[in-house]
């Protein structure tokens, strides 16, 4: 099974929040919109408690200053950040992180991610790693559920 088919199988339980190439921002919106709409829906918030949730947890991995930035004006590293504050309002009891080295391909360790998830007070066991099998060597597997795929 491809990476593509592994991330559209796990999408469809309703159970896993996505920080892919395949969830992209909304593009009219700014980095805290977009996290707060994920916020919004799920939890019926007030305009402004979502936008201050949202900054508490890009202060936690030291990215408040990208919250008024639109997506498109963001790095490949500040973008995986916002995708994952993205997945963490959520409140999904699973975060699906597909490719990471695709995401931010300047990353040569999984210690970007576990960092971030350490800062943002998610557990290890929440997060779904799907990747290739020549990325496998990047991996704690010890650390990470990771699903491998050709």
């Amino acid at each position: 099974m491809a990476c593509d088919e592994a991330f559209e199988q796990l999408m469809l339980d309703n159970t896993s929040a996505p920080v892919s190439a395949h969830a992209p921002f909304l593009s009219n919106l700014n980095v805290i919109g977009n996290i707060m709409l994920v916020s919004d829906v799920k939890k019926h918030f007030l305009h402004t408690q979502s936008d201050e949730e949202g900054i508490k947890l890009l202060e936690a991995i030291k990215q408040r200053d990208i919250a008024y930035v639109h997506h498109s004006k963001l790095g490949s590293h500040k973008r995986f950040y916002a995708q994952l504050v993205r997945a963490v309002m959520s409140e999904c009891t699973r975060i699906v992180i597909d490719r990471p080295y695709m995401l931010v391909p300047s990353q040569k360790g999984v210690e970007f991610i576990i960092y971030a998830c350490e800062r943002l007070g998610v557990t290890l066991d929440r997060i779904l790693i799907i990747d290739e099998e020549n990325n496998a060597y990047k991996y704690k597997e010890e650390l990470c559920s990771i699903k491998k795929w050709s």
